[in-house]
Parts: structure tokens; sequence; C-alpha cells
């Protein structure tokens, strides 16, 4: 996969390019002085006319009354022959990065162009993260090869559309005017750079489970890692905060198709069985492991089902989650949130472990296990580390703590079950009736 894309790296047959006037003017020139239309038709073996059209401004034309040019493009494969043909017959130097200097605009065929290209265009970047991480996450390539991104923050969408535009060149769309369902439906010369070159696929990102383009994945760069995750979490991330428990976190997650997997769909769920969740998620685990920021998961969650083509679909959303004060503190300086709202979420949780005091955790832990007892709940290891919002190494060492300070007793539990290990130490409150 390559890291920094030029000119010539594009399909020949399907590229067209406008050139500056003054440059393409003397490369007809120079290719006239040695044939004139007619026999420059025959050699490269184009129509005549498309010469002519070639050396012309633009063909004009009527739209809605009003006379308009059809711009000049010319294909690539036309212009990568000129070169061959100078280099065998002349002494005149044209290549392809001189045709890169005098670029102003490309376009897939029958597709609209990109104006002011920024060739090479280096996708091993914040912005070709950012890029990556939109199409991958919030956007896509629908089935009729459009690219799309949709979101309902215009931050978001201002974001992608500047990404594009310093990453690749200029496209005609505006972030702040979307379609509906605050979509915005991009250039088809954008989907040949992304299918070609970051190798996404067409169509349901769900049933494709797309895999985190490799360039991302293999880097060291933190600011590269650190933008592909702040698109990735803000796209398709929360930050929350329990007023009711006074802690918050962070999540990320995506959903993958899981029908072909059948009964087996069980065991996944009930071993978390990491190796089936997606691709996008188990990539993310990798990059904040990079990034050396603690997170749990990924963890399945209750599947759903889905209709596509006729065909039933068995859908299980995945998600990871990153939970305590310095593995959110790193989060913070390394990757952030593109959403003020979100960030606000993050500084309120932030600030609650500030304020806390040694024994303010035993206290809300305490009110969780009257809560749970009056709900005539099982009190062990697991119902308090899902309602507290925490490993269960912390369930673990808090009931240790609350047990020595005679506040719980146990009652039961830890039964040997051969490999499956053994079951959780059940508790009740000390003064309770049993």
């Amino acid at each position: 996969m390559k890291k920094k894309v030029n000119l010539w790296d594009l399909n020949l047959e399907k590229t067209y390019v406008m050139l500056e006037e003054k440059f393409k003017k003397k490369l007809f020139l120079d290719l006239n002085y040695y044939m004139n239309d007619t026999e420059l038709a025959n050699y490269f073996e184009v129509n005549k006319y498309s010469i002519k059209y070639w050396k012309s401004k633009g063909m004009p034309y009527m739209y809605k009354g009003v006379k308009k040019l059809s711009l000049s493009f010319i294909p690539l494969l036309f212009l990568s022959k000129v070169i061959v043909f100078f280099e065998s017959e002349t002494n005149k130097k044209y290549n392809f990065a001189l045709i890169e200097k005098n670029l102003i605009a490309f376009k897939s065929k029958g597709c609209k162009p990109i104006y002011e290209p920024k060739f090479p265009i280096n996708f091993h970047s914040v912005e070709g993260a950012i890029l990556a991480a939109a199409f991958l996450c919030d956007g896509g390539i629908s089935q009729r090869e459009y690219p799309v991104y949709n979101n309902s923050e215009e931050c978001m969408r201002i974001k992608v559309v500047e990404a594009i535009t310093k990453l690749i060149g200029k496209i005609h769309t505006d972030p702040k005017q979307p379609y509906e369902n605050n979509c915005l439906v991009l250039n088809k010369t954008l989907k040949d750079l992304l299918t070609r070159f970051l190798c996404m696929e067409i169509g349901d990102k769900v049933l494709n489970n797309p895999k985190i383009p490799e360039i991302f994945l293999e880097t060291d760069d933190k600011k590269i890692i650190g933008a592909y995750l702040n698109q990735a979490f803000s796209d398709d991330g929360t930050a929350y905060f329990l007023e009711e428990y006074n802690h918050g976190g962070l999540a990320y997650g995506c959903s993958v198709n899981s029908t072909n997997l059948g009964e087996k769909i069980d065991e996944i769920r009930s071993k978390k069985l990491v190796e089936y969740a997606p691709n996008l998620v188990k990539g993310a685990c990798v990059m904040l492991d990079k990034l050396e920021i603690n997170y749990t998961g990924p963890y399945p969650k209750t599947p759903y089902y889905r209709y596509k083509d006729g065909d039933k679909k068995i859908i299980i959303p995945w998600s990871i989650s990153i939970k305590g004060k310095s593995s959110i503190l790193k989060y913070q300086k390394l990757v952030g949130f593109s959403i003020k709202r979100k960030n606000e979420i993050v500084k309120k949780i932030l600030n609650n472990f500030k304020h806390v005091s040694p024994g303010t955790s035993f206290k809300i832990c305490h009110k969780i296990i009257q809560k749970l007892q009056k709900n005539n709940l099982p009190i062990n290891l697991d119902t308090l580390a899902k309602e507290y919002g925490c490993k269960r190494e912390t369930a673990r060492y808090m009931l240790k703590v609350m047990r020595k300070k005679g506040i719980i007793k146990r009652i039961g539990g830890g039964k040997y079950l051969g490999i499956n290990g053994c079951t959780p130490h059940l508790y009740e409150l000390v003064g309770s009736k049993s």
C-alpha cells in the first residue's frame, strides 16, 4: 500500500487532466513542430477532433439559456504516449513530474473534477488518517459508487471536507448544506482514490467488515494514530457520565454481520471471543495499545436482525470502553474528540476524579450494593463491576475492603466448576436477614 501517490500512479485509461493554458499551448506547439493535427491523430490513434478539443480552452454549450464552456480535459493515457514520443524522438523534456506542476484539475472518466490537486498525495498523514476513519465510520462508498459521509454535527462535516481539500484538492461540495439526513455525497473521482490506494470496499460496511488500512495500523506516528482515533471516536464513539453513580467513561464500537456463524454465536457472546469482533474495533485496539491507553473489551452485545435483499442477517454490535482517570487523561491528551459537547463530558469525568475523596468510591459502592440487595439481585464481583462500570479486579478489591470493614459478609459461591473455574462469591449486607 503506497503512502504517497503521484499522478502517474493513477489509472492512465480512466484519468483525465486539465493543464495550465500556457503549458498546454507550448506542449501542442512542440508536437505540431513534428506533426500537424491530422498526423498527430493518426500517430496516437485518436480522433482528430479530440486533438482540436484538447488544444482549445473548451467547447461552448448552452445550459438553461446561459452560454458556458465544456472544460478541456486531456486523457492521461494520451499524455503518457506524448512523454514516450518526446523521449524517443526528440530532445524535448516532458515527463509526469512536469505535468504535475502544471496541473489545474484531474478527474476520473465521467466524474466531476478535483481542482488544485496536491500531488503527491500523502495518505500517511493526519489528513489521510481523518479521511480513512471518516469513510470507515460515519461514511462509506454507496452501491452507486458515490463516497458519502453522514454526520449530524456540522463541525465534523467541515473537518472532513477540509481534510480532503488539504490532502487531495478542492471538491464541489458545501458541508454546511448537506443532503437529507445530514449526508454529504462526494465526488466519484474520490472513490477511485479510496478504493485503489486505501483498499476501501463498495457497499454496506456491516456486511463487508472492512479493515483499517495497513499504513495506519503499522505506523508509530502518534499524531497520525491520534488523528484516526479522534475521527473514529467522534463518529462512532461516545463519552458518558452517569449522575446516579457519579462516574463516566468513553466507548467506541460498530457492528458486524455474524449470520454465517450460526450456533457459535452463543459461545462468542458467553466467552467473549474477540477474534470474531469487527475488524475496525480490533484495529482500534491495536492503535490504542500503541498509545498505551488502557481499555476493556472488545465485548459483544445483544444481536439484532436486519433484512438485506430479502435475507435475514444476524448482526452483533461490539464495543470497547476506556475508564479510569489515567486512561481518560491519556486519551484526552493524545486523541480527544472533535465534538465540543463530548470534550465537555470528558472534562466533567476528569473533574469528578479530581474531587473524589479516598472514601467516596466505597460510599458509591455501598449504595450500589444496597440497591442490588433491595432489588433481590445477587451481590458479587460481576454484578458490582457491571453496575459500577469498573473492571472485575476493581470490584473484587472493593468487596474485599468492604468485607474487612464489616459492611458485607460472604454467604456462598466460590464453588469449583472444573475447566470453567469458580462461581463468584456471593455477599450480603451485615445485619440483613439471610
